[in-house]
């Protein structure tokens, strides 16, 4: 059997492929040929480690929570979970052979196994785990599909139909994610079929959903070795909201997530775009708040410094103390790695007799002011230290770095003579190159 006969073509008699709707099949054709992600073309418009994650909003105010990589909360299905029964179908007799409602039972059962599977335990070799679970996705999807069949067309069997996209699809991103490149397809296509069948369907939702699903995991696996999996994941995170702006809180919370993950692998061009849109699409969600810091950095250059606030020797510091200076912002933490790394050549920088005209303002993001004080008795930090005494105010709740949504430390801005910033290296590196017609060589 061709493999466009395994998908969702038995529904409605044919199932054509349209590679510039969803650009991820070719995505994952091209990973498996070696070749990089994000080589796919798409017909929707292109708009323009870290310690800690961090919110937006403006100074003094209250701080809110972070969301962190919001992970989406699965639409109910109206039957059978992985790991129990409905009890309104263990309520009614047991259905017939065969039928879908026993189909889906048996799929729930299967669940139910992979779920043992997953926890473990025992001395299994975790190969033949692997194995074991692949076998029961492949076992998942010829059931469901055998469901989809029988139900496509009879209106009184929705929520049968629909339980069997979900776990069809569910199947098909699992495999997927393992490598396998037909049900990544396979996966891509259904997602255009049950768009075509019904664009507001739960199913079309959740199948769509998917491929978004399967691009992020893989932009948040593989973007340290592959940030082209981020552009990737921004550019199914706006098909999706292109095509279901009625899902607003899904489509918001997927953009949101796409721009950090853009953000933090220096695609700034795609975390703004995606930033924006929930700014201008979706302002009623919860999410179009959080982005206005994310925004208000990513403009930054060219733009005026608002910078002040208390500091962890009990005074105060603001940019306009530096009136005719250029400054250099450092938003550190003791617990960064990197941080840890840079402060050795950061202090040497700073020594630098150009360096010398250069103003400094640290913002700390710890929690623990002692872990502060241990590490400035150890390192020559001279300058003065934004940092809050309510702890509310600390670490990821700094104001200052939630109005300006810093994502992550260290992270360095040079500001110009007249407050103006000049320049918001992603590093050290980026940031000796910056200064490097001031300073010379390092």
């Amino acid at each position: 059997m061709g493999q466009t006969d395994k998908g969702l073509k038995l529904m409605n008699g044919r199932n054509r492929f349209l590679w510039g709707r969803y650009p991820l099949s070719l995505t994952i054709l091209a990973l498996g040929a070696g070749l990089l992600p994000g080589c796919g073309t798409s017909d929707e418009t292109t708009s323009n480690e870290s310690v800690q994650q961090l919110d937006a909003a403006p100074p003094n105010e209250e701080p809110r929570r972070d969301v962190e990589s919001v992970r989406p909360v699965t639409p109910p299905v109206a039957s059978i979970s992985p790991e129990s029964v409905d009890p309104e179908l263990v309520a009614v007799p047991q259905p017939d052979k065969g039928s879908p409602e026993w189909l889906l039972r048996e799929i729930a059962r299967i669940r139910t196994q992979q779920a043992g599977l997953s926890q473990g335990g025992g001395e299994t070799d975790p190969s033949d785990t692997g194995e074991q679970q692949n076998t029961q996705h492949a076992k998942v999807i010829e059931l469901a599909r055998q469901v989809v069949a029988a139900t496509h067309n009879d209106e009184s069997k929705t929520q049968v139909f629909n339980n069997a996209v979900h776990y069809l699809s569910d199947a098909r991103l699992q495999l997927a994610m393992t490598g396998d490149i037909e049900q990544a397809q396979l996966l891509v296509e259904d997602a255009d079929t049950l768009y075509k069948r019904d664009p507001k369907s739960f199913a079309a939702v959740e199948s769509a959903f998917k491929v978004v699903e399967l691009a992020q995991q893989k932009a948040e696996r593989q973007s340290d070795q592959n940030p082209d999996w981020c552009t990737e994941f921004s550019r199914q995170a706006r098909l999706f909201a292109e095509k279901f702006p009625h899902e607003a809180n899904r489509s918001a919370m997927t953009l949101l997530n796409a721009g950090r993950l853009c953000d933090r692998a220096g695609l700034t061009d795609d975390a703004r775009g995606c930033f924006t849109l929930v700014r201008d699409q979706f302002p009623d969600t919860i999410f179009a708040e959080q982005v206005s810091g994310f925004l208000r950095r990513l403009s930054l250059v060219g733009q005026p410094l608002e910078l002040a606030g208390p500091t962890i020797d009990g005074g105060y510091v603001s940019i306009d103390q530096f009136q005719g200076k250029p400054v250099l912002i450092v938003f550190w933490s003791t617990q960064s790695p990197q941080f840890q790394k840079d402060v050795e050549r950061l202090t040497s920088l700073l020594q630098h007799p150009v360096m010398k005209e250069f103003g400094v303002i640290g913002v700390n993001l710890d929690m623990d002011e002692s872990a502060i004080d241990q590490f400035l008795a150890q390192h020559s930090l001279g300058w003065s230290h934004i940092f809050y005494s309510e702890p509310e105010k600390r670490g990821g709740k700094n104001p200052t770095a939630r109005y300006y949504g810093v994502q992550s430390v260290p992270t360095y801005w040079v500001v110009d003579e007249s407050g103006i910033v000049t320049a918001t290296p992603a590093t050290l590196e980026d940031l000796v190159t910056e200064l490097r017609s001031r300073i010379g060589k390092s």
